[in-house]
């Protein structure tokens, strides 16, 4: 019996940590040497020059700070390139959780009409399960396993199965799966050209349902060929993959 629980602490316990861990963001060799170059003139007020460093830096794809997006979304914002600066923001919100973020691209979104950005109450409990999801996994975790070692001690003891602590556990188990791979996890995009048209099929040929600015920010529902499948206001639409850009997981 106590090897059994061991055995099953053990499990749980690499679970937790393979689904808890959050990787550290860093720059390191020439990146690093880049980056501090690049806060040397932003704080200069070197705008532009810094920018296009940072942008080096991004496009690497590899790890960089919130900081470091926050200054690249003050830029574009000076420059008036608004659906840059959101798309910063956003990628700043995914990483931190900071509802003042949240609420500054509800803002920049709201002067210019558009469509995406609205702080609802869904929003809202996203963003506390987001900012508490290592509390939520121990919370769930320990419940399984405290589940798990009552499954088999009633087993061993009683000799009979409680299906009712079964179904709990399966239960909770899925729960776990979902918050773990879906929740939250919506692809979106922005629209990133000026005049976009949105259609009713997945072809040039398809009715025109509308001609959309840049900067509005969808989800991406599918996708067929070139064209993405997207929801827009209250229905569907279809938008060629070159007029957005997919915001970064």
């Amino acid at each position: 019996m106590a090897k059994c629980q061991t055995s099953v602490f053990i499990l749980f316990l690499s679970l937790g940590i393979a689904l808890t861990i959050n990787r550290v963001p860093v720059v390191a060799g020439p990146l690093e040497e880049s980056l501090r170059i690049a806060d040397s003139l932003f704080a200069a007020e070197r705008f532009t020059q810094s920018y296009e460093i940072y942008r080096e830096i991004f496009a690497t794809g590899r790890k960089y700070s919130p900081a470091m997006l926050l200054r690249m979304a003050f830029i574009q914002e000076g420059l008036g390139n608004y659906d840059r600066a959101l798309y910063y923001l956003d990628l700043h919100y995914r990483r931190t959780y900071n509802t003042l973020t949240l609420q500054k691209m509800e803002e920049l979104a709201r002067q210019r009409n558009l469509y995406g950005y609205a702080y609802s109450d869904t929003q809202f409990f996203l963003t506390l399960y987001n900012k508490y999801r290592r509390q939520v996994y121990f919370i769930l975790l320990s419940a399984l396993f405290l589940m798990l070692s009552t499954l088999v001690w009633y087993r061993r003891t009683r000799r009979s199965r409680p299906i009712g602590g079964i179904i709990v556990f399966i239960l909770l188990s899925g729960l776990l799966v979902y918050l773990n791979n879906t929740a939250g996890q919506i692809p979106q995009a922005i629209i990133r050209e000026p005049k976009t048209p949105l259609m009713n099929g997945p072809s040039a040929g398809a009715g025109l349902i509308e001609i959309a600015g840049r900067g509005h920010r969808i989800d991406v529902i599918g996708k067929t060929d070139v064209w993405v499948k997207i929801r827009w206001q209250d229905g569907i639409a279809w938008v060629r993959e070159n007029n957005i850009e997919m915001i970064r997981p």
